[in-house]
């Protein structure tokens, strides 16, 4: 009988499936009040340490130096768990604990439309103001239901997100590969050039027509489809996966 692969063990507990461990890192966060910003204790520093160190494809660059502590911090003024290395030099490193849940390493066009998103994420603060300007509530388009501000996300009705980047390097004559990118000091990566940044940016602005949705509506699957109709993509567009809450999904 085949036994299966044990993913990662902590403290002598087998993790054999990323659900698993990603489970095990929400039960985890889960402790600390919404909102939080401080560090984690020390069991659960402990945790997000030893985690990082197994499963992290970018590890050599995390634990190049002493780690003093993790920290959790918001990120574009949204708290949503984000975790960071403090080192003993006082110099820190953000680190995504969803990367530590799954076999595939980001590639270049997964970083490059994070770029882009990443780059008009004033928009979508913007957007997020707008509606909630002078109320609590809001009613999703989509579902009907009323939603507080941690209930929902900035989604792209048609064009959808992926069609606008199609027009936009069209507009400028080049491929998703010659965007050009940089680290970003929170992780991930951010465009590089400013005259692209700036172009981008002023494009979406005129083609974008954003919405708030309900949240749960945004991350299941097939829910851009209502009836026969699409609301944004097609189905196979729909895997932003729902391991992290972010700002937006489309």
């Amino acid at each position: 009988m085949a036994t299966s692969e044990v993913l990662f063990c902590f403290h002598g507990k087998d993790y054999l499936t990323f659900k698993d461990i990603r489970s095990e890192c929400r039960r985890v966060l889960s402790k600390y009040p919404a909102g939080y910003e401080g560090n984690l204790s020390k069991d659960d520093s402990e945790w997000f340490v030893c985690l990082a160190k197994k499963r992290h494809y970018n590890a050599d660059v995390l634990f190049s130096k002493k780690i003093d502590s993790v920290e959790m911090y918001k990120r574009l003024g949204q708290s949503n768990n984000h975790l960071r290395f403090f080192y003993d030099d006082g110099s820190f490193l953000p680190f995504s604990w969803v990367k530590c849940c799954t076999s595939k390493k980001p590639c270049c066009k997964t970083e490059r439309t994070n770029a882009l998103r990443l780059a008009i994420v004033d928009q979508v603060i913007e957007e997020l103001d707008r509606a909630f300007n002078n109320r609590l509530l809001v009613v999703c388009p989509m579902t009907l239901k009323v939603l507080c501000r941690d209930q929902v996300h900035v989604d792209h009705a048609v064009p959808c997100f992926a069609d606008i980047v199609l027009l936009w390097l069209r507009q400028e004559r080049i491929e998703l590969s010659d965007v050009l990118v940089c680290d970003y000091e929170h992780g991930g990566k951010c465009m590089a050039c400013d005259s692209q940044k700036t172009s981008w940016s002023k494009f979406h602005r005129n083609n974008a027509k954003l919405r708030v949705v309900c949240k749960q509506w945004n991350m299941k699957a097939g829910r851009h489809t209502k009836g026969e109709k699409n609301y944004g993509r097609d189905e196979t567009e729909n895997g932003r996966a729902a391991t992290e809450p972010e700002l937006y999904s489309d």
